[in-house]
């Protein structure tokens, strides 16, 4: 986690290098930290955090730019750390990032259980604490862990306890890539044209979004 300390260290660092344009635009210059988003004066002196607004067009600029920033190509997703649902041919694609304790996230799954023609790359997600990330690391280990990933959401039936020899570092990998590009609740997808969409989605509306994905891919 970065600190204040961090940030105003950086600030001088980064200020005068982005004062040109700062001071051609008559902004204050943009601090970037990974995906986070400051605003300094020329100077470097004076810091500022939150959100600036474009009263014409009522937008938030600070979030616009936070998501611009966290955008990441379909294709570079890490698929090696997720488990793969195929429905039909799976022309369609989309990635699933999920908490095994996430009640929002066992509703999404009711709903994708009835497309056809998709395939659902599931990054387990354990967002919500031990418990979670026990139930993700028994999934993970376990001998079909994309068919025990269904059992659990959608039956409740628990994958038997992992061996203490089980390599699930891919779930850590998992949060850390969700910290990087800010996804920062579950259930989150991601579609083929890289779009987003957060919470429960009804089997019409994701039937909808995958079409839509899958022409401007």
């Amino acid at each position: 986690m970065l600190t204040r300390r961090h940030i105003l260290a950086t600030t001088l660092v980064l200020a005068t290098a982005l004062a040109t344009s700062a001071h051609a635009e008559d902004k204050p210059a943009e601090i970037r930290i990974g995906t986070q988003v400051f605003y300094a004066d020329e100077a470097g002196r004076h810091l500022i955090e939150g959100s600036v607004y474009d009263n014409q067009s009522r937008v938030d600029l600070t979030k616009a730019r936070i998501t611009q920033l966290a955008a990441f190509d379909f294709k570079q997703l890490p698929l090696k750390d997720a488990l793969v649902v195929r429905h039909g041919k799976g022309r369609r694609k989309v990635a699933l990032f999920s908490d095994p304790n996430c009640g929002y996230c066992k509703r999404l799954e009711s709903e994708l259980k009835t497309l056809d023609d998709v395939t659902i790359y599931v990054f387990p997600f354990a967002m919500l604490g031990e418990t979670s990330l026990a139930k993700a690391r028994d999934i993970w280990c376990a001998a079909e862990p994309s068919r025990k990933w269904r059992e659990w959401m959608l039956d409740g039936t628990p994958a038997p306890t992992a061996a203490t020899s089980c390599d699930s570092s891919g779930l850590e990998r998992n949060l850390a890539f969700g910290e990087k590009h800010r996804i920062e609740g579950t259930p989150t997808l991601v579609f083929e044209d890289n779009s987003r969409a957060s919470g429960v989605l009804t089997s019409a509306a994701l039937d909808q979004r995958l079409t839509q994905a899958a022409t401007l891919r």
